[in-house]
This record gives structure tokens, sequence and C-alpha cells, in this order.
């Protein structure tokens, strides 16, 4: 699917009036729905507890109704699948109306353009962000550059930049590309990779200053010889001197007793306890950490995809977080 920037942007506004969404909608282009199979859809949308997948089409066939039931048959959290199309055959309206799709008609002025070739691969995997981060840190450059400086392979490297540029992410201007879209992909990394999904559980600590409860934690567990690694909100905190938030504190913890054990040790009955929730790490998040003020925290990289998986709650930190990065990075 190919759509420009501004009719993403008549379609985002086009869609919340037809639906009745809140300003609080969030809109991810070209997302993927299950980490098992290649599947992906043109457009999700999170509205509160609404979860929409819509189909964009040029012109819809029964094969374009297909691919919409599988999404639905894969992502049993869906609460409607729609069909958008200026053109929409009466014999496939009849046919979406059977199997309970909806049907948007959409206007004259917003330009749809199918693309053969699909874009494929996870954004948030440890390489595919150490190249992102890259062009974050570095602006335009040459792929060659990046899989030198990155020490990854220049067909893996290649084939992400091809993946960001055909979500409209990354522009190529000769044998330059940069990112140009900088806050869609931090929407793709926040449905990809949402840091919900990375949750043990969670606690309420006898702990009323979350300073003081991530040094406590990360000196527990520095003498116990299985470090915890502090990130989100705290980690933003110490690592760019943003986002103090005094009621919660995140941590992963990658060994399976050290989580039990913290979960006997610091939980507490203060109902105004500094809540602590535990982490499961997707990679390794240990080495890249480092201390800082007495607390181990995540490295930089890490935490701008941390507070990225946050989503809307973390978005006006993380677009501070973006403009620091980039601004103290050479």
């Amino acid at each position: 699917m190919k759509i420009s920037e501004k009719d993403k942007e008549e379609l985002k506004e086009f869609l919340k009036e037809e639906l009745g969404l809140s300003i609080r909608s969030m809109f991810y282009f070209d997302m993927g729905i299950s980490s098992e199979f290649s599947v992906r859809a043109d457009l999700l949308i999170g509205d509160g507890d609404r979860r929409i997948v819509i189909g964009l089409f040029h012109k819809p066939s029964w094969d374009s109704l297909a691919q919409l039931l599988l999404i639905r048959e894969l992502d049993k959290n869906l609460n409607e699948i729609m069909v958008a199309s200026k053109i929409v055959p009466d014999s496939i309206r009849k046919g979406a109306d059977h199997l309970k799709i909806g049907i948007l008609d959409l206007p004259n002025d917003i330009f749809i353009e199918k693309e053969t070739r699909r874009p494929r691969g996870k954004l948030t995997s440890e390489k595919a962000w150490r190249i992102i981060i890259h062009l974050m840190r570095k602006g335009p450059c040459s792929i060659r550059s990046i899989s030198i400086s990155e020490d990854i392979s220049y067909g893996w490297t290649h084939g992400v930049i091809t993946n960001l540029i055909s979500r409209g992410l990354v522009e190529r201007r000769g044998d330059l590309v940069e990112l140009t879209n900088l806050m869609d992909l931090m929407n793709a990394a926040a449905w990809e990779r949402p840091l919900k999904d990375m949750e043990s559980y969670e606690i309420h600590t006898s702990f009323d200053s979350p300073h003081d409860l991530a040094r406590t934690l990360s000196d527990w567990s520095e003498r116990r010889g299985d470090p915890v690694v502090i990130t989100a909100y705290m980690a933003a905190t110490l690592q760019f001197g943003l986002g103090r938030r005094g009621d919660l504190i995140h941590c992963y913890a990658d060994d399976e007793r050290t989580r039990k054990i913290i979960k006997r040790e610091f939980s507490g009955d203060m109902k105004d306890g500094v809540r602590l929730k535990v982490l499961l790490p997707d990679r390794d998040v240990i080495s890249r950490s480092e201390m800082n003020d007495g607390v181990r925290v995540s490295s930089r990289e890490q935490t701008l995809l941390d507070v990225a998986g946050l989503g809307y709650s973390g978005r006006d930190l993380l677009i501070e977080m973006v403009r620091a990065y980039g601004a103290n990075s050479t």
C-alpha cells in the first residue's frame, strides 16, 4: 500500500469523523499482525478499547476480503474489520455484509496505490533497532556506512532500509538515506512492541520515593550478582533529564529466581507506595546498561524503545527524548 503523507493526514481526519474516533486515537500504517506469520494490516487504529483494522484498496476483490478474514482470525482482540475504497463492486459489498466486514467509501481527494512488494520484518528486533538508532543519531548516511558502523551485514541492512522506505519512514536521496517520519516510526514501534507485553507482574511497594526504590533495587541486585535494569520513566529521567514520575518504576529482571524474590521482598502494604512493574527482557539489556546516580539504567537506545512502547501515555516524553537524543549525539 502506497499513500502520501498528505493523504495519510486527510485519511486520518476522515476516519476520525466517520468512525467517531476520539482525539486520542492512534493510527498505525502497514503493521504486522502476527509474530508467527508474515501477515500485515494496511491500517490499525487504536482508540481506548476499540481496535480496528482497515484494508485500503483501489478496488477490493474477494482476495481482499479473504485477507481481512485471516487478520480477524489471527487477532482475536479486533473489534472491527473494514474495507476502505472509492470503488467497491456490488458483489463485494454483499459479500462483505455477509461476512460482517464494514465498508467505508473514501472521498475522491484521497489517493491510494497498491504496491506489489510488501515490507517484511520487525522494526523493533535488536539489529533493526540498531539501524534505526544509527539513522536517528547520524542523520543522512549511506547504507554501507550503517552496515560498517553497526557491524551488520550489508544485505541485512539493505533489507531493513528497504522496509523503512516502503513504509514511508525513510527517504533515499542519491546514495544517502534519511529518517523522515520519526513519529510514525515510533508509533509503529509502540504497536509492534508494547511495553505491557514485557510485563511479568506489578506490585505495590513500601517506598514513597521512586529514586530510593530504584537505588535500593540496583544495590540489592548487584550484590546478589543478578542485576536488574531500570527502564522507562526513571531511565528517561537519569539518561535524558526528562520524564520524572513519582508513582511507578519499570525494571527488567531476566532471572526467574530474582523475579520471585523481588515479588516477595519488595511487596508492601502502602496504598500510596511506589508501584513496581517487573519486565521480562526480550533481548540483552544488561550488557549495554550503565550505572547512573546509583541506579543501573537501560541504555539511551533501549530507553527510547521502551518509552515508545508505553504508547500514548509516554508520547510527550518520547518527543522530548528524541529531540534530546539527536541534539546530544555525535
